[in-house]
């Protein structure tokens, strides 16, 4: 069976644009090829209101990104990962080294925290929960082209 590895980018609400995400999905996905895995990976974005992160107590707008890669992945690689992929971020958004935090984990504890979020849930509560995600990720990857959560709690 194929693998799909999975990274995860949570950012601001409204701190970057469509084409700018789309820009920065190329650059992670590129690094991830060159010096993690040559495997399909798929990219969704976690949006967060403004307002929600903070850095040594202020306000910030800070791009967490974080994936699962094999057991197997040597520090080195993930090292030449992490500066590789911060520069060319950089490059693109005019962050401060700072207001970037790239995470990498084991593919297992990648995804017990993935499932972490709806293990609170009842069988009707994880059926709903799954189904709100699923129809969000359609609906934006339909409108832009990027899979998108929006975690601002805002209902329309």
């Amino acid at each position: 069976m194929p693998v799909l590895n999975k990274i995860l980018i949570t950012v601001g609400e409204n701190h970057f644009s469509n084409k700018m995400m789309r820009s920065l999905e190329q650059i992670v996905v590129q690094n991830y090829k060159i010096h993690i895995s040559k495997s399909k990976t798929i990219v969704v974005w976690n949006i967060i209101a403004q307002g929600n992160a903070y850095n040594n107590y202020q306000l910030k707008s800070p791009s967490i990104i974080t994936f699962g890669c094999e057991q197997h992945i040597s520090q080195n690689q993930r090292i030449n990962f992490f500066k590789s992929l911060s520069r060319d971020w950089i490059l693109l958004t005019n962050q401060h080294l700072n207001d970037i935090l790239i995470g990498a984990f084991d593919e297992t504890t990648f995804n017990s925290l993935l499932k972490r979020n709806s293990s609170h849930y009842s069988l009707l509560g994880k059926v709903k929960y799954y189904t709100s995600l699923i129809t969000q990720l359609l609906t934006t990857t339909l409108k832009t082209g990027l899979y998108t959560i929006n975690s601002t709690n805002k209902r329309k």
